[in-house]
């Protein structure tokens, strides 16, 4: 591997949330991106857990934007996401100064393959896992035919296109891996 040196590296995942201070999920979150400012230098590796997870979707995905051109406004700083939020997975994608990548999801299995596949978002396949892991609950089938309702729209579309295409990536794989 070819590992480049950083001048400073930081890792944000776990809830910070702290009651005695205040501090809810997200303003605890947003504190620590705020500090994270003044601890930056030049060139800097940066790694974010599933970033503004305790808010709104579409405010999250706004935030993370905005903050990545800053942090990139002011170093040379190289930073590695992983999020399920749409708009930020888009946006990311489309956007030539990001490179998009997902870990592989065995769609049989509805299993991770730890895969990294690098140039396509991937899909969330939330719905699909949680109809897999509650089928013998009694109340799975009316939960999971209710939230497929309330989500059909572009966003069941777009899932529908990432779980496509890391179908037929992973049969490309296979047949990649016969070969």
């Amino acid at each position: 591997a070819n590992l480049p040196l950083f001048d400073g590296i930081f890792y944000f995942s776990n809830d910070g949330q702290n009651l005695n201070m205040g501090l809810s999920s997200f303003s605890s979150e947003v504190k620590a991106y705020s500090d994270l400012f003044s601890e930056l230098k030049n060139n800097n590796l940066i790694v974010i857990d599933e970033i503004f997870n305790s808010t709104s979707s579409e405010e999250a995905s706004a935030l993370a934007v905005s903050l990545f051109e800053e942090i990139n406004k002011v170093t040379k700083s190289k930073i590695l996401i992983s999020t399920h939020h749409q708009m930020l997975k888009i946006s990311m994608h489309q956007n030539t100064h990001f490179l998009s990548a997902n870990v592989g999801f065995d769609p049989i299995r509805h299993q991770p393959t730890y895969k990294i596949s690098v140039g396509l978002p991937g899909s969330s396949m939330a719905l699909s896992i949680f109809k897999t892991i509650s089928q013998k609950n009694s109340h799975a089938k009316n939960i999971y035919d209710k939230a497929e309702k309330i989500i059909e729209t572009k966003l069941v579309l777009y899932e529908s296109l990432l779980h496509e295409v890391s179908q037929k990536k992973a049969e490309l794989d296979k047949q990649l891996d016969i070969q």
